[in-house]
């Protein structure tokens, strides 16, 4: 034992409000902490006024969690530890409340510069405020003192690593209170500290660190309280337990509670968990344009829901967003309970959803939904309306790999080529766990995390309708991203594996070949489950309108074509072992097709988006015929038409032209001149090949039939089942009526 482990106690009070505000020594308040605590808190004061706040050291006890999966971070669940822990901050609470007396209390804050650095990134954002409460009694001598600053307590390390401390703000209580003449208790309120990490003060290292650090804040917060003029002062408290946006683990909790504290023009905003900076200088700013005239964000209290990272830093390899579960929403989440709570600034109603999606039946069985709007509202339609199919997607291609172990973290499909992946069937060290054991609690928040950095490369308005269709569904947004690479989990549909994404069999007309004088690209969509595939029509607020097809719960198309008659269809090789780089090319298809109207420039965009190893793409635009592009490659030559006729997806020309559907499709068009659309329409639906079954361009898995007219900007759409053909085609004109 280096140093005491200590709770500190503040009582608060006016004619109208008391809170009871502790600070201890704790890496978190768990969950049954802060119950225990409670219990034995003085009843006086309203649980709910109450605010438990933990300095984040990491070198006191641990032990006090029930839940399994806490164990191997916080030690051997022991109830005696508990009841003293608990008994401790009773003890404080009491002792602050039996001594309440009159007092006077003012604040200021203050710079720092050599205290604190973004531990993630060299030039990340710094949280430079160190905020101060003082309170003085009425012969004005200091009561206590309050700093608050962001930084990680994490500096005992090396051989001292088990030496029990509070590290430094243990040495800046030591420090303060003698600086104020041991009259007053010092407290320390840690800040938005997800990123943020203390300095080594030039080059100190060890205690000489711990210590030095302790030193300099205190020195700094002496500095500031004393120039602050304490007096009498109105307080507000306002708390909320709202529901926590949805995440992928069935331990952590569906609601929260937020506590804001304002002391006169002082607003404390309290965060249940380890917000990064971004959040505390964010809502720090709010703070100040309602007309508050100082703002202390307060992380690590009364709960512990790990971090909330940014939305800029969840597509990022870094600690804090692989252990923030909520969702990149989650800063707006923030903003909007702390907003409410405020004194300044009245609430505003909660935000409409989107008018849902417009569907009209189409022949065949088929459906046409019709979005518009922003992305995240489209994609927010496209949620509701599939929300049944993705809840049932998630569980067949993602949750039932995990649960059986087929796909676990750090080992995707393709692990079991390995020596140790073989002896363990394929899943690494989980796969020596007893089979009793669920590990989905842990599996798929972790697997989660390891596929966010393909994220990176979704568009900005795809990462938006992303989230969009994740909050139409109700499912956790990581669940929405999880499904856009189910491919990689190997699951199953009748028992057969899913190894691949959507397979199309696509047929291009150039201009010299096409009767409409336009070119042509038409496609069967093939996939072994039996979702239903709708067409969606989409009118974007910003953007080109456009129409397009795929797989019902991903977030972008497969195959599409908007009003200028830009049309792209992307196909997928077998996918590689373990999660890609970026998410498939679809979410990018989705962008590109609003964004753009030339071969040319969407073919950079994919690119440069990507790049997508294993897939290719045929695309066209209204003036230029069907080319076939790489989209693993920069650059590259393009396969285009022959004779007018472009088959398959490959840049290779597919082979075993008397064996295979293209083989097919050559006798079926090669000596048709012009080729019309009746007749690419008869094709796409001919499931009575001579010879092998298997040469027939509508195969049992063909889900839908789509035909792409860059000429009259109109899409042909047809659902055939099961091989039997659609009884007809619905016309839709992109950008109008159908």
């Amino acid at each position: 034992v280096r140093d005491p482990i200590w709770a500190r106690a503040l009582f608060l009070g006016d004619e109208g409000t008391e809170v009871l505000l502790v600070s201890a020594d704790l890496c978190v308040i768990n969950p049954e902490l802060r119950a225990r605590a409670l219990e034995l808190a003085p009843p006086s004061v309203p649980s709910d006024n109450i605010i438990l706040t933990a300095t984040h050291n990491h070198s006191a006890q641990g032990g006090m969690e029930e839940t399994l999966i806490f164990r191997p971070i916080m030690g051997r669940y022991e109830p005696d530890l508990l009841e003293a822990t608990a008994a401790g901050l009773a003890e404080a609470m009491a002792l602050a409340y039996e001594n309440r007396e009159e007092a006077n209390i003012g604040y200021a804050t203050g710079e720092q510069t050599d205290l604190t650095v973004n531990r993630r990134e060299d030039d990340g954002p710094v949280d430079s405020q160190v905020g101060v409460i003082r309170v003085d009694r009425l012969d004005g001598e200091p009561l206590a003192v309050l700093a608050n600053l962001a930084a990680h307590p994490t500096t005992v390390s090396g051989d001292d690593l088990y030496t029990v401390s509070a590290d430094f703000p243990g040495h800046y209580y030591t420090a303060l209170e003698e600086s104020l003449g041991n009259s007053a208790v010092a407290m320390f309120l840690n800040g938005a500290l997800g990123d943020q990490r203390a300095t080594d003060l030039g080059g100190l290292s060890g205690w000489e660190r711990t210590e030095g650090l302790g030193a300099a804040l205190a020195e700094a917060v002496y500095a500031i309280a004393a120039d602050i003029e304490g007096g009498e002062a109105a307080l507000a408290f306002h708390h909320a337990r709202p529901d926590l946006p949805p995440t992928l683990s069935p331990v952590l909790p569906r609601e929260t509670i937020v506590q804001q504290l304002e002391i006169d023009g002082l607003i404390l905003s309290f965060f249940p968990g380890e917000p990064c900076v971004d959040l505390g200088l964010n809502l720090r700013e709010i703070a100040l344009d309602a007309g508050y005239s100082a703002h202390f964000t307060v992380g690590l209290a009364n709960d512990h829901l790990f971090y909330f990272a940014p939305r800029r830093y969840y597509t990022e390899p870094y600690y804090e967003q692989e252990l923030s579960h909520y969702g990149p929403g989650i800063e707006d989440w923030f903003q909007r309970q702390f907003t409410d709570l405020m004194t300044l600034r009245p609430a505003l109603p909660a935000p409409a959803d989107p008018d849902e999606a417009v569907s009209e039946a189409l022949p065949g069985g088929g459906t046409l939904y019709r979005v518009d709007g922003a992305p995240r509202a489209m994609g927010w339609q496209k949620g509701r309306a599939m929300a049944g199919v993705l809840e049932e997607a998630f569980a067949t291609y993602i949750s039932a790999p995990a649960d059986e172990r087929r796909v676990t973290p750090g080992n995707w499909p393709g692990a079991a080529d390995t020596e140790e992946g073989a002896e363990s069937g394929g899943a690494g060290w989980w796969g020596w766990l007893p089979g009793f054991i669920d590990v989905r609690p842990v599996a798929l928040p972790l697997l989660a995390a390891e596929a966010r950095p393909a994220l990176n490369g979704v568009p900005s308005r795809s990462f938006a309708a992303l989230e969009g269709m994740a909050a139409g569904s109700e499912l956790a947004f990581d669940a929405a991203a999880l499904l856009q690479l189910a491919p990689w989990f190997g699951g199953e549909v009748d028992g057969e594996p899913v190894s691949a994404g959507l397979q199309p069999w696509i047929v291009g007309v150039a201009q010299d070949r096409s009767a409409s004088g336009g070119p042509v690209i038409a496609a069967n969509l093939d996939w072994p489950g039996r979702e239903p595939f709708p067409l969606w029509l989409a009118t974007p607020e910003d953007g080109r309108a456009f129409a397009y097809a795929g797989l019902p719960w991903s977030g972008g198309a497969a195959a599409g074509m908007n009003e200028h008659g830009l049309a792209i269809v992307v196909a997928a090789s077998a996918p590689a072992a373990g999660p890609p780089d970026v998410l498939p090319p679809e979410l990018a298809v989705w962008a590109v097709l609003q964004t753009h109207d030339t071969t040319t420039d969407a073919v950079v965009a994919l690119r440069a988006y990507g790049p997508y190893p294993g897939y290719t793409a045929m695309i066209m635009d209204a003036e230029t015929g069907p080319r076939i592009y790489d989209l693993a490659d920069d650059g590259g030559p393009a396969r285009q038409a022959q004779d007018g006729l472009l088959l398959g997806a490959a840049l290779s020309m597919p082979g075993g032209w008397g064996a295979d559907r293209y083989g097919y499709a050559m006798e079926q068009l090669q000596d048709v001149e012009p080729i019309g659309l009746t007749r690419v329409e008869q094709l796409l639906q001919d499931a009575q090949a001579e010879g092998e079954a298997l040469r027939a361009p509508l195969q049992a898995d063909t889900r839908v039939s789509i035909i792409f007219d860059a000429e009259a900007a109109e899409v042909r759409v047809a659902f055939p089942n099961n091989a039997e053909p659609a009884p007809e085609y619905a016309v839709i004109a992109v950008g109008g009526g159908s």
